[in-house]
């Protein structure tokens, strides 16, 4: 699957994607239904995400993340991608509660950094989130 997923990757021609508006990841692209890509043009803010999702997924409430790699002058890495929008006040409410309640800290958790993955609310930005 890694070895498919790679394939795809350097296929994509980032040139033909609009930029994201977020502060570390410069492109994000769903490369399947399942999965998409976070491109980042600092290695550090890459893999201080990757590690960060990838801790919040071990504690419940983060995409599941695959792998880093680079293509050309952009690191990047691969994750389970999760659906945007959808989230009642309840939901996002039981979201502040369980990141808080696990020791971390978001400064931008609002409706556009979280999205669901069957049906359950997950955090999908980790450039400012801290732990304890």
């Amino acid at each position: 699957m890694i070895t498919k997923l790679k394939k795809i990757i350097n296929k994509i021609n980032l040139r033909l994607h609009e930029q994201t508006s977020s502060a570390a990841v410069r492109y994000y692209i769903q490369i399947s239904g399942r999965y998409g890509v976070k491109f980042y043009t600092s290695q550090l803010k890459c893999k201080g995400c990757f590690f960060r999702q990838e801790a919040a997924y071990k504690m419940g409430f983060g995409p599941k993340p695959l792998f880093m790699g680079n293509k050309g002058r952009y690191f990047y890495y691969v994750t389970q991608h999760a659906m945007q929008g959808g989230l009642s006040n309840e939901e996002m409410s039981s979201l502040r509660k369980n990141v808080s309640s696990m020791g971390w800290s978001t400064y931008d958790l609002f409706s556009d950094n979280v999205g669901k993955i069957k049906d359950k609310p997950v955090l999908i930005d980790f450039d400012l989130c801290t732990l304890g």
